[in-house]
C-alpha cells in the first residue's frame, strides 16, 4: 500500500522511519521495496519477539478482556522509562483505545509473529536505529542485534528513555536522528 501510495505521489525515494510497531513495518517495507527507500530510520523496534506465545497470550487476553482503560492502562503506561502527567497519559490512553479491539489484537499478533530478523542482513540502505536505555519491550540489545545483522547501521541509545525516547528525549531525539536524516547519500 505505502508503494502504491508513493506511487501516486510521483515520490521515488523516501526517508524511512518507523517505531515501534512501525518499525516493523518499515523493516519489511525496505525488504520488498529497497529501491524506495534512501535511508531507513528504525525506533524502539526488533526483528523479532523474544517469547512469542507470552507475547501471544498477552494479545489474547487483550481480546477478551472489555475493552476500556483496564487492559490498555498497562500497555501505554509501560512505553515510559518516566511517567508523563497524568493528562498525558490520558491522553495516550483515549488514543490508545480510539483503536478498535479487534485491530489492536491482530496488530499485536502480528507484531509476536514478526522475524525479519534473519533477513536483515539484505538490507542494503543507510540505517539507524534508535532505541530507549530503559525500554523494557525493545532493550538496547535488540538494537545491537539488529546492528550487527544489518552492513554500516548506527545504534543510537537515548538516556533516560524508555520505548518512547522521540516524546521523553525530543531534543536529545533531534539532535541524533535529523542529522542521519538529513545525510546526503
Amino acid at each position: 500500500a505505502l508503494a502504491l501510495q508513493l506511487d501516486n505521489w510521483r515520490v521515488r525515494q523516501v526517508a524511512l522511519v518507523g517505531g515501534s510497531m512501525g518499525g516493523v513495518v518499515a523493516q519489511h517495507f525496505t525488504l520488498r521495496h529497497a529501491e524506495r527507500v534512501e535511508r531507513l530510520l528504525l525506533v524502539a523496534t526488533g526483528g523479532f519477539t523474544p517469547n512469542v506465545a507470552l507475547a501471544l497470550e498477552k494479545a489474547d487476553a487483550h481480546g477478551a478482556a472489555k475493552w476500556n482503560e483496564e487492559p490498555v492502562t498497562p500497555v501505554v503506561d509501560g512505553f515510559f522509562h518516566r511517567r508523563p502527567s497524568a493528562s498525558v497519559l490520558a491522553e495516550y490512553r483515549q488514543i490508545a483505545m480510539s483503536a478498535s479491539q479487534k485491530a489492536a489484537v491482530e496488530a499485536a499478533r502480528s507484531n509476536a509473529t514478526n522475524r525479519t530478523f534473519d533477513q536483515l542482513a539484505s538490507i542494503r540502505v543507510p540505517t539507524m536505529i534508535i532505541q530507549g536505555r530503559y525500554d523494557r519491550a525493545r532493550t538496547p540489545e535488540h538494537g545491537a542485534e539488529m546492528r550487527d545483522r544489518i552492513a554500516g547501521s548506527i545504534l543510537a541509545v537515548i538516556e533516560d528513555a524508555g520505548h518512547t525516547p522521540q516524546l521523553e528525549q525530543p531534543q536529545l531525539f533531534h539532535e541524533v536522528a535529523l542529522p542521519f536524516l538529513l545525510q546526503q547519500r
